[in-house]
């Protein structure tokens, strides 16, 4: 199995770390955000990685170079801010499965992480191991769900019916905890998504609820224990002082 990555962010909510350093870069107990997630990456048996790379890509690119504990790297970068789709976007040619630049396998299955969300290793390999979906998104339980993208789900077909954006009426308290598992039919789903007319970007929700309406099967993996999203910082602070 193999996983993209997303490390291209500003980080703006992380300044003045951020002015000099990527934020996939800021410390978390001593350790870049990225190298936490590698770490578990290759706790959960992933072989190769693609990092999507951009502000200060060099500072990444330089720590980390093409290897990191036996897995292979690789980096993309992505020039323009528009968006998770499009950053996913960049991952075609490695896994669209039309391109063998990258370690000889395409067309396969691939894990989406990002730099800073940190889940343990077992969620990952749960991810992995989920079979028969187009799409497999892993979930969170919120007390408060009206506040992220809510999941509407079939509890009985394990699968997922529908996203829906700080709704006032939520269907599930269960979020979107922003790590993923695709086939290669995302990158069409991609290609038919269009600006999302609140945040101005091309979302990666929006290519999901494509695949839905196109009778994809979209499942997901419910993530019961802590998971670290560090956006801001705040929660660095917060992350840090909690004993892992």
């Amino acid at each position: 199995m193999r996983a993209l990555i997303l490390a291209a962010g500003l980080g703006k909510r992380m300044r003045p770390l951020t002015n000099e350093m990527p934020k996939a870069m800021v410390l978390l107990k001593g350790k870049p955000l990225l190298e936490h997630v590698l770490q578990n990456c290759k706790k959960a048996g992933i072989e190769e990685c693609v990092l999507v790379v951009g502000h200060l890509k060099e500072k990444i690119i330089e720590y980390f170079s093409k290897e990191f504990e036996g897995m292979k790297l690789q980096y993309v970068e992505q020039k323009e801010m528009n968006g998770t789709a499009k950053a996913i976007d960049l991952g075609k040619e490695f896994f669209g499965g039309k391109d063998e630049r990258f370690f000889g396998k395409t067309g396969e299955d691939f894990l989406v992480l990002s730099a800073d969300v940190i889940v343990p290793e077992k969620y990952l390999q749960q991810l992995i191991a989920k079979k028969g979906f187009d799409a497999v998104m892993l979930a969170r339980e919120e007390n408060h769900p009206e506040k992220y993208g809510v999941i509407e789900i079939d509890a009985k077909q394990n699968a997922v019916l529908g996203l829906e954006e700080k709704p006032e009426k939520p269907k599930s308290n269960l979020v979107n905890a922003g790590i993923y598992k695709f086939n290669k039919k995302i990158f069409s789903a991609i290609a038919k998504t269009g600006k999302n007319p609140l945040r101005g970007e091309f979302e990666i929700t929006d290519s999901i609820k494509i695949l839905l309406k196109e009778n994809a099967k979209v499942g997901f993996v419910l993530c019961k224990e802590r998971i670290w999203d560090i956006g801001s910082l705040e929660e660095l602070e917060k992350a840090n002082k909690i004993d892992s």
